[in-house]
């Protein structure tokens, strides 16, 4: 059969389709979403109205383009409004739990059989190395849902509580990876820096990535979002003197202010977040640093909004992704008025958008005429040049190196041209 796949959300969503890709790829043909197709599987996102609206979307293509295909229905949106999505027209709503098992549910829908909803397992976790062409970089989910209560977020409910793979079932997947090629392995997770409490006896994401730094060879390991209280003294200390672990970090702060921290659950003040980044740079110079932020929370102000900007401003971030606050069913403040009109939320957006432009564009500057390692892609971006990312995730742009695809490099940032960043080789 062809069997075409779309994802929204985030990278731990992509990497489950990347595992659903591995399971039917062996007797079935993966083909681009925009093709005819036998079935479509769509893995949604539910964190944002715009995520359930995308979602709408992808499935009316879906429909449209494949009038006698079958159309499944798998992720978040899929927990959290499973009879909105069928009266769509699909054949089969799955949980993220039967993601694992997507061969056995695509067989009963293809066998006519009653279609059944799996949902959220609060006790397991699939943890296993996912192949993709390019053999640079590779994602790995090592843990699961989340045990924060957030009073905006969804997640917990559609991802359930926090599990792990096993210190053990996660150092055989990196090595298969490294072994394989792979340069670069970025640990996924909902909440990453929850990783091992949940296991007998219990560990955390420092023993994890000390033991997977006895494998040998040339890679490195990136982590992806991790909260700001799980940045602990041993976790800098390990960042600061393995050059195999990437100096970076994206850490969600959501806002700079405090009243508004407080009224999303947060667990933290302004100035314990500033005290972490400054000790990250002073440990760590060179480090990147990213971070969320939410636009629009229930009667923001415009002091509100003035005290987030000044803090992303005072603060080295070498880029934030922007959010508009989007009200969700299920949790705590559901249902609270919001005097923020998407007028203003889109006028606040764009400030923070000037903002993050700003920031971004003197992180990069900084590193003019340094060398940094970076990882060369396979294949031709927008610029028309090869690409690859730096350990500390500035992206630079290669005329040539074709022979150099998939290996780690020592480049020289060069400079700018016509808005993007250029390195070239370091002859050694």
């Amino acid at each position: 059969m062809k069997i075409a796949f779309a994802t929204l959300g985030c990278k731990t969503n992509q990497y489950d389709t990347s595992l659903m890709c591995d399971d039917l790829r062996e007797e079935n043909d993966i083909i681009p979403f925009d093709r005819k197709a036998d079935v479509y599987i769509i893995n949604t996102c539910t964190v944002t109205h715009k995520a359930d609206y995308q979602s709408r979307q992808l499935i009316r293509r879906a429909i449209k383009n494949g009038k006698d295909a079958k159309i499944i229905v798998t992720g978040c949106y899929a927990e959290r409004q499973t009879d909105e999505l069928k009266a769509l027209g699909v054949h089969a709503v799955i949980g993220n739990k039967g993601k694992n098992h997507i061969s056995e549910y695509l067989n009963n829908i293809l066998s006519c059989k009653t279609d059944s909803v799996c949902h959220t397992d609060n006790k397991t976790i699939r943890c296993k190395a996912t192949f993709n062409t390019a053999r640079t970089r590779a994602f790995l989910k090592i843990q699961e849902g989340c045990n924060y209560s957030c009073s905006y977020c969804i997640v917990p409910t559609v991802r359930g509580q926090s599990r792990s793979a096993s210190i053990v079932n996660v150092y055989e997947e990196v090595k298969t990876l490294v072994d394989t090629g792979y340069k670069e392995v970025v640990l996924t997770g909902i909440q990453l820096g929850a990783y091992g409490k949940d296991l007998n006896p219990k560990t955390d994401i420092v023993e994890l990535l000390e033991e997977l730094l006895k494998n040998e060879g040339q890679f490195r390991i990136r982590l992806s979002s991790i909260e700001p209280h799980d940045v602990t003294t041993k976790l800098i200390e390990l960042i600061k003197y393995n050059p195999k672990i990437c100096r970076h970090l994206h850490l969600p702060l959501q806002s700079g202010d405090d009243d508004i921290l407080k009224k999303m659950g947060r667990n933290y003040t302004s100035s314990y977040y500033k005290e972490l980044i400054m000790t990250l740079v002073s440990e760590i110079p060179e480090i990147g640093l990213g971070t969320d932020i939410i636009i629009g929370f229930p009667n923001e102000k415009e002091t509100n909004l003035q005290n987030t900007y000044n803090f992303l401003n005072n603060l080295p971030f070498s880029y934030f992704h922007i959010f508009r606050f989007s009200e969700r069913p299920g949790t705590s403040i559901y249902g609270i008025k919001n005097n923020v009109s998407l007028e203003k939320i889109k006028e606040r957006s764009k400030i923070l958008k000037l903002l993050n432009e700003r920031k971004s564009f003197s992180f990069k500057e900084r590193h003019l005429g340094k060398g940094l390692n970076v990882i060369v892609e396979d294949k031709i971006d927008s610029s028309g040049y090869l690409s690859g990312l730096s350990d500390n995730y500035i992206r630079l742009h290669i005329k040539t190196l074709g022979d150099f695809v998939g290996k780690v490099i020592n480049l020289r940032v060069k400079g700018f041209e016509e808005g993007i960043l250029i390195g070239e080789k370091i002859n050694t």
